[in-house]
């Protein structure tokens, strides 16, 4: 359990410096946001090029994100920015406005979910999805530290070809423990991911916070979504992306720069990455880019934005 912590706390404190050195404004759901899309996409990162080399140990893991935290700091001092400005959050709860019914939002949705994260971690994993692929091949990369992908049940090679950033998070979560105990929660950041970003988005649209919150925590009581919680499926993870990258194209509307074409870019190639179905969204999300490219009076800064866009994504 302590090299899981030591784990996530290496790639949370780089991810926590890239997060802070992105993001300009003292914006804390942006920055929050933005945290969580770089955690991420680290971990994928780096699994997937220690999987190409075959290197895929819980040792070269370590010293991996060891590295890209070395190279953050680096980055950090190159910039001139002090530890004290990396870690100060403008954050005060009054901002938040708490009132009663807001903290009757927040006491369902934390009574709830703690009942069925409990029911998670007592129960062994179930659905066809997450013993069909999902941990069945982080399980075989275990095996072979790679990233070949086994047969599934019945022979049938279509997952075989499956997307698989959200089994190489899940893979994360089970590489330190050797199992599985963890990884049937590897959804439940992405709740919070979700619940962020509609929080945003609302601010992004004019509501209120507190008509914000509402907002969110009416989307995360959706029943069919809500119960996510007790089974290791993606479908929470491709909903928190789609509504990250939706985030990111809104702050593309306001500030059309290359940090958060990067951002959307990196969304938008996570949530392709994660589950088949989601290239459509993904499309509908990449036709406000370009429009946005297609609307600025410079064209080399658009074509260029749009290119690099491109690349991330792939």
């Amino acid at each position: 359990m302590f090299t899981l912590i030591f784990m996530n706390f290496i790639t949370g404190l780089s991810a926590f410096i890239f997060a802070r050195l992105i993001v300009l404004k003292k914006n804390n759901l942006e920055f929050v946001i933005t945290f969580f899309i770089l955690f991420f996409a680290q971990v994928v990162i780096t699994l997937e090029i220690l999987g190409i080399f075959k290197a895929l140990l819980l040792k070269n893991v370590i010293a991996l994100n060891c590295f890209l935290l070395a190279m953050a700091f680096l980055v950090m001092k190159s910039k001139g920015t002090n530890i004290s400005g990396i870690f100060s959050l403008n954050f005060n709860l009054q901002d938040l406005k708490i009132n009663k019914i807001v903290m009757l939002c927040f006491s369902v949705i934390l009574g709830f979910g703690l009942v069925k994260v409990l029911i998670n971690l007592v129960s062994p994993p179930f659905g066809w999805d997450s013993l069909n692929y999902h941990f069945t091949f982080p399980v075989e990369w275990l095996k072979n530290a790679n990233l070949a992908n086994p047969i599934v049940v019945s022979c049938d090679p279509s997952p075989t070809y499956y997307p698989i950033n959200a089994s190489l998070f899940f893979f994360w979560l089970m590489l330190p423990l050797k199992n599985v105990f963890i990884a049937d929660l590897g959804q439940v950041p992405f709740f919070a991911l979700a619940f962020l970003a509609i929080l945003a988005l609302g601010g992004k649209l004019g509501l209120s916070k507190v008509n914000s919150i509402f907002a969110a925590s009416l989307f995360t009581l959706i029943p069919n979504y809500f119960k996510q919680l007790e089974i290791a499926y993606v479908d929470v993870m491709v909903a928190a992306l789609i509504l990250a990258a939706l985030f990111y194209i809104f702050c593309l509307r306001e500030e059309f720069s290359l940090r958060y074409t990067f951002l959307y870019a990196i969304s938008l190639g996570l949530l392709i990455g994660t589950k088949t179905t989601a290239i459509p969204f993904a499309i509908f999300l990449f036709i406000p880019f370009l429009y946005l490219c297609i609307k600025r009076a410079d064209i080399k800064k658009s074509f260029l934005l749009f290119f690099v866009c491109s690349g991330f994504i792939i």
